[in-house]
């Protein structure tokens, strides 16, 4: 089975837009400072990068990729314990975190909806999607013993 999903950030891409536009008035404001330019492109580039996130099962392998692949993790799906279907609050915001309750990483980048895997040593990582029960179904294809709630 394989399975592959890229969802759009679009609060994020709506972030950088008006980023772009203050940053061009500080660019003009500043007299073109090269210090103020090179920080502008330091902060579009990161924050490009979560404009989508990437979630792809396949040969074994979860993988979830922000943006352009500066930032990803890869799972074994044999090291899954069990998977949900999760609701992620708004407050959780969006972007790579550690959220201390539940204790869990969270990889998002838009919408209230997500998977919650736990893996055979304990940990918890919740992966923000809009197809939740799609990727619940494809873990489920490549790994049979996976607990599913």
């Amino acid at each position: 089975m394989q399975y592959k999903h890229t969802q759009i950030g679009h609060l994020m891409i709506g972030v950088l837009l008006a980023l772009i536009a203050y940053f061009s008035v500080l660019v003009y404001v500043s007299e073109y400072d090269l210090v103020v330019i090179i920080s502008m492109l330091a902060v579009i580039a990161i924050l490009s990068s979560f404009l989508s996130l990437t979630v792809q099962i396949s040969q074994g392998i979860l993988k979830i990729r922000f943006g352009y692949g500066i930032f990803s993790k890869t799972f074994n799906i044999q090291d899954i314990a069990s998977a949900r279907v999760a609701e992620h609050r708004w407050y959780y915001g969006w972007g790579i975190k550690y959220w201390w309750w539940p204790r869990t990483w969270i990889y998002s980048v838009s919408g209230m909806q997500s998977i919650e895997i736990i893996l055979q040593n304990g940990k918890r990582y919740r992966i923000g999607t809009d197809e939740p029960e799609k990727v619940i179904e494809a873990l489920r294809k490549e790994h049979v013993n996976i607990v599913v709630e």
